[in-house]
């Protein structure tokens, strides 16, 4: 046995690049402490996030189409079939088999992830079978089940089978079972890690009156309303105040949509690019920043100390990003806009009062949740292996 211990850590994104950039920062963190990192990733192939020295492993990919969670396609856009379930559950635990780790990481199952039971529940069973701990990473909120019965297999999954659930948020802002009911019953294996900043630091700009609006959608799976909302937006508002915009765009936005975007921005106060790895530096200049409100975007805003417009994302039953933009509300953090109720006046209006309001709150919660994990994690290999 290497007295190095080996992660296994299984990631699986569907639209967005969330999830990617929060698993990418604990891997690194992972690593920094002194594991083998292993990242299995079932998303489509994207080595733009850096994993440190993490070792990548393509799993056969899988993605939703067209925003439809209940509709998954592979990598030349067929749907999924059995054929294909029991192809990655084998090469899952193939991988699995072949690297021997001392501990299993999942990335949201089974609070999240639910579809991909018929691989999980197997490599959980498979590390069990082995010994070893078994431990899920979520985010501070979660997207409530619509039926009772799904909430209670997911609890019941996480009573039977997990040894611990790492909680990237702060109990004294959001407790998991807010957006997750039940949560509680967990008890003992809850472990409230601090909010995942996977970032540079920032600095803060002391002067932010001359400062540009800087308008991002993430990924862009589900950005393009914002962006022409932004955009009819900004004629509106510029006869009032003539400061530049910047419309930074997400890699999954489509080809076509992005060059006709271009094609008709011809205003010279306005920016069209692709997403930059420099976003948090942007902020701390800017002077206002427009967005939804995703874990990692909230991040890279708290960190810059960045006033901000957040227009959550809520198709369906998504509640997540509204609840967290409520909480920053509430803390004088952030302005909100509904997405089904907003246009082009109300986020013009929004931004006159944005830019004319000192956003002096900070956040109080620690942004240290990457470090804790990874060292919550080597203890309890630690205690497997029977050391203290």
């Amino acid at each position: 046995m290497s007295d190095q211990p080996v992660l296994f850590f299984h990631v699986q994104h569907l639209l967005g690049i969330g999830h990617q950039m929060r698993a990418a920062a604990l891997a690194r963190a992972c690593a920094v402490r002194g594991f083998d990192v292993h990242y299995a990733s079932g998303g489509f192939p994207d080595r733009e996030f850096d994993l440190g020295a993490s070792h990548y492993h393509q799993l056969p990919p899988v993605r939703v189409k067209e925003a439809d969670f209940s509709n998954l396609v592979d990598d030349e856009g067929r749907a999924i079939n059995e054929d294909w379930w029991n192809k990655r559950r084998d090469a899952t635990l193939a991988l699995f088999d072949r690297l021997a780790p001392d501990i299993l990481l999942l990335e949201g199952f089974p609070f999240a992830r639910r579809k991909f039971a018929a691989e999980l529940i197997p490599l959980i069973d498979r590390a069990r079978e082995r010994g070893i701990p078994v431990v899920t990473s979520v985010r501070d909120i979660l997207v409530t089940p619509s039926k009772v019965e799904k909430r209670e297999k997911a609890l019941a999954i996480a009573e039977d089978k997990l040894d611990a659930v790492l909680v990237h948020g702060d109990p004294a802002l959001i407790r998991l079972e807010q957006s997750f009911p039940g949560a509680d019953r967990l008890g003992s294996k809850l472990y409230y890690t601090g909010y995942v900043d996977g970032g540079e630091t920032a600095h803060p700009a002391e002067d932010r009156s001359m400062g540009e609006i800087v308008v991002s959608v993430g990924g862009g799976a589900v950005g393009r309303t914002l962006i022409d909302t932004a955009l009819a937006a900004q004629s509106t508002y510029s006869a009032k105040d003539n400061r530049p915009w910047r419309i930074l765009l997400g890699p999954n936005l489509p080809e076509n949509y992005v060059s006709d975007l271009k094609s008709k921005v011809l205003d010279k106060n306005i920016t069209v690019e692709p997403a930059r790895p420099d976003f948090r530096d942007l902020l701390a200049k800017a002077a206002l920043s427009i967005s939804q409100a995703g874990y990692n975007t909230v991040m890279d805003i708290l960190a810059a100390h960045c006033p901000a417009i957040l227009v959550p994302f809520a198709k369906d039953n998504e509640n997540e990003q509204s609840l967290r933009a409520r909480l920053l509300a509430d803390h004088g953090l952030a302005q909100i806009l509904s997405e089904q109720h907003y246009g082009p006046e109300d986020l013009a209006k929004a931004v006159e009062k944005a830019l004319t309001q000192d956003r002096s709150a900070d956040f109080p919660y620690a942004l240290t949740g990457a470090g804790a994990s990874a060292t919550l994690l080597y203890h309890m290999v630690q205690k497997a292996r029977g050391r203290s």
